[in-house]
């Protein structure tokens, strides 16, 4: 098993390295923008603040970011000191976006105007609109890049601990056949996504219009939402309806897997895990993962989705 080092910085750049480390608990979500970091350890002296946090599986570098929340107390004669910090895109989560109008903005503009003024590095794929765009106030640095990325790609970005914006590929394979594999849960959240949408535009009295998951209707789901999108561009209308009801149907059919050992793999692979005894194939892709380390125990979280065909159809009824 690959060794964890954990190495912390003050406001000032004074570091030390975490030597007795008790508990640790990292998570990464799809959902998430930035990825988030607990642990807790001992240490003879009183320690001074912390602001950065970097962590390292080996060599690899998986996780630097900013401390949320220390806290410590005495323990015999020295202290326990616990921790909470948040990858570096949440400077990008924190930090509002100047409301502009952009014309025919790609990522380049929108990474040099909101991300670069940081310290991140553009990795992302050469993308772009002909329409215009509007970064509205309250839009997040990253909201305001992530959101026309979602709208190009429905995909969401990453920020690398590296401080690099990139989109995941989803090319890559967790194989879970060389694992110990502690269990294996399979979910159907039925409770969370929705048939349809009924919506109106400009000029409609009432929700005539509908936008409509048969995949969720065949399942014999029945929740439907409301909503008015006539305040969107005409260009983003379709896109945020799909995007509404894709994400409330993200969640239908997960598997969860719980191996032995402490394993970093990359968010959106694809599985490859032969023993499955719940039907866990290449159709599902990693969604979250959590590492937990204890002094005498450590486990990986594996959350796969099921990337499902909703069936979505559009349609207008009185």
């Amino acid at each position: 098993m690959a060794e964890l080092t954990v190495i912390l910085a003050s406001p000032a750049g004074k570091e030390y390295t975490v030597n007795n480390l008790t508990n640790l608990e990292f998570a990464a979500e799809s959902d998430a923008a930035c990825d988030g970091l607990k642990l807790t350890f001992l240490c003879d002296k009183e320690p001074f603040e912390i602001h950065t946090v970097t962590l390292f599986c080996g060599e690899e570098k998986v996780f630097f970011g900013y401390c949320d929340k220390q806290k410590y107390s005495t323990f015999g004669d020295g202290y326990t000191v616990f921790l909470y910090a948040r990858s570096s895109a949440a400077l990008l989560v924190d930090n509002e976006a100047q409301p502009s109008v952009y014309y025919a903005p790609g990522t380049a503009v929108l990474c040099r105007c909101e991300a670069k003024p940081f310290g991140f590095r553009d990795c992302l794929p050469a993308l772009a609109i002909t329409q215009e765009y509007i970064v509205s106030k309250g839009t997040s640095c990253y909201g305001a890049i992530n959101h026309l990325v979602r709208f190009l790609t429905d995909r969401s970005v990453r920020v690398s601990p590296d401080n690099a914006l990139y989109l995941p590929e989803g090319r890559g394979t967790v194989n879970l056949d060389d694992e110990t594999v502690v269990s294996e849960t399979k979910c159907i959240n039925r409770a969370l996504p929705f048939t349809q949408i009924d919506y109106k535009v400009d000029g409609d009295s009432a929700y005539i219009r509908h936008y409509k998951s048969r995949l969720a209707e065949e399942r014999g789901i029945r929740r439907t939402r409301k909503v008015n999108i006539a305040a969107l561009p005409l260009w983003q209308r379709e896109h945020a309806l799909r995007s509404r009801l894709q994400n409330a149907c993200e969640k239908y059919m997960e598997t969860k897997v719980v191996i032995d050992g402490i394993r970093f793999f990359p968010l959106f692979d694809k599985v490859e895990f032969a023993a499955s005894k719940t039907g866990l194939n290449g159709a599902y892709h990693l969604h979250k993962i959590t590492v937990l380390h204890h002094a005498d125990k450590s486990e990986t979280h594996l959350t796969f989705r099921k990337k499902l065909d909703l069936k979505e159809v559009n349609y207008v009824a009185e």
